[in-house]
């Protein structure tokens, strides 16, 4: 793949009087693709959650948290999420969001060794080595739909959004409502859909999730948290093989410390998206 693509960059001509734009992106095989283009990422491996460090005057502390994103570059994971539960997301501005995800995308371009290409492509198309997925939920759909597109223009390669509680019990229909209208607003940008009753109090039928998936082609990974998770995994896995998801590829990670790790793995996990101190030992 590398070669046959450094073939085509040396063949790369711009042609100056139909005012063609050839981009000059960094790219690498595996990575997911910026906002304007449709967007994939390999949702698979070792996704480390990450908290947000602060200093006692509850301010951030930038140093910090740039720190931890180059070792867990370096302990060789296959991406981050940021601004989850873990992240303290729900007491962050959008200020601090913005910094945050800035330091987060700039790490990551620095930890590659990119090679580059041209590309002839009106609109920008690039790829990460470690995907920087980002926590866009909210209590609001619209602001949902506006911090993922935040995310998209920061440079981030996916968001993680999962529902919020609610007075009245989530449907499957207003579930299925919300994902359609973060997609919507953020057509192509890849979402990892969160299914964690534990910290939001809604409890997603696999029906739902395997609906949402097979409509919406943005969702291309799910986070699964609900228990009994292995099961749940091996029957999640069986609707797909009845209908397939519209991403074509639609992963599983596990999260919740990987307390059943093991058990998830078995059942078909894809690998782990977690707030787990030792990334090393999930890589093994």
């Amino acid at each position: 793949m590398r070669l046959l693509l450094q073939s085509i960059a040396k063949r790369s001509l711009v042609n100056s009087s139909k005012r063609t734009t050839w981009m000059h992106e960094r790219v690498a095989y595996k990575f997911g693709c910026s906002r304007h283009a449709s967007s994939s990422v390999d949702f698979s491996g070792v996704f480390p959650i990450m908290a947000t460090p602060f200093h006692p005057d509850e301010t951030l502390d930038v140093d910090s948290f740039r720190k931890s994103l180059e070792f867990m570059a370096q302990a060789g994971t296959n991406g981050v999420t940021i601004l989850g539960v873990l992240g303290e997301s729900n007491r962050l501005t959008d200020k601090e969001r913005e910094i945050l995800i800035k330091i987060a995308v700039d790490v990551s371009q620095k930890q590659n060794e990119p090679w580059y290409i041209f590309l002839p492509c009106p609109k920008t198309f690039r790829i990460f080595l470690r995907p920087i997925v980002v926590g866009t939920s909210h209590a609001g759909t619209f602001a949902t739909a506006a911090l993922t597109q935040m995310a998209q223009d920061l440079g981030a390669a996916a968001a993680m959004v999962t529902p919020t509680k609610e007075p009245a019990p989530h449907t499957g229909a207003l579930l299925n409502e919300l994902y359609q209208k973060v997609a919507a607003a953020n057509p192509g940008f890849p979402i990892v859909l969160q299914d964690h009753p534990a910290s939001t109090q809604v409890h997603m039928a696999l029906e739902t999730i395997h609906h949402i998936t097979t409509e919406l082609p943005e969702v291309q990974c799910i986070k699964l948290e609900a228990l009994p998770t292995a099961p749940k995994i091996v029957t999640l896995k069986q609707l797909w093989n009845k209908t397939p998801a519209a991403c074509n590829k639609c992963t599983i990670l596990t999260g919740l410390g990987a307390l059943y790790g093991e058990f998830d793995l078995k059942a078909g996990s894809d690998g782990f998206m977690t707030g787990f101190a030792f990334p090393e030992i999930l890589q093994a």
